[in-house]
């Protein structure tokens, strides 16, 4: 009888040990399942942040070149607005000469 005992209980412990190692086998496998769709995951957002580092490359680049001419035009558009105010003194240092030699060929 106590040889039947034991062979129940050793029949048992092996059930239950084989229970816990598929158990774990089974969580292991889960746990492996979830680290791989996270890895891929992760793997998706880094592919993400390196185009939209790109594209923030491309745009800082296009607004530089933007930015050049802008400065560009202003500066021409100062240089423009200068000559034109040289212009107009000359105009006036012309017309108050003209001015001048009409009065002394008047009098």
């Amino acid at each position: 009888m106590r040889r039947k005992v034991e062979l129940e209980y050793k029949r048992s412990l092996s059930r239950t040990n084989e229970e816990y190692k598929n158990e774990m086998n089974r969580l292991l496998k889960a746990e492996r399942d979830k680290s791989s769709k996270c890895e891929k995951r992760l793997s998706q957002v880094q592919q993400e942040l390196d185009r939209y580092k790109e594209s923030i490359t491309q745009l800082r680049s296009e607004n530089s070149s933007y930015m050049q001419g802008e400065l560009k035009q202003k500066l021409e558009l100062d240089k423009l607005s200068a000559m034109f105010d040289q212009l107009k003194c000359s105009e006036e240092l012309l017309r108050e000469k003209w001015e001048n030699s009409t009065k002394r060929s008047n009098i």
